[in-house]
């Protein structure tokens, strides 16, 4: 079991420096105003989302909340530093 939750968790990455909204934004080519305009907010507001993102102090809440207005699913996930066997044996 171990050996094989090590295989799934080696393909995620750590967070980009910006974050993931803006990143993902960016990468489907909306603006801060169209992001705005689906999540029913203003554009500081996006603004905001995107620096608390950054400086992880969004909830999780309004993270996936954004995660849908960007066609996405929110996956959380805690992802070991080390092999879970040796973490196992150094306990």
């Amino acid at each position: 079991m171990r050996a094989q939750l090590n295989k799934q968790l080696s393909i995620l990455q750590v967070a980009p420096r910006g974050g993931w909204v803006k990143l993902i934004r960016q990468a489907l080519c909306m603006s801060t105003r169209q992001l705005a305009k689906r999540l029913q907010v203003s554009q500081s507001r996006v603004t905001q989302i995107e620096r608390n993102e950054a400086s992880q102090v969004l909830s999780l809440k309004a993270l996936n909340e954004v995660a849908e207005a960007l066609g996405c699913q929110l996956c959380y996930s805690l992802v070991p530093k080390k092999e879970l066997e040796s973490m196992v044996q150094g306990q």
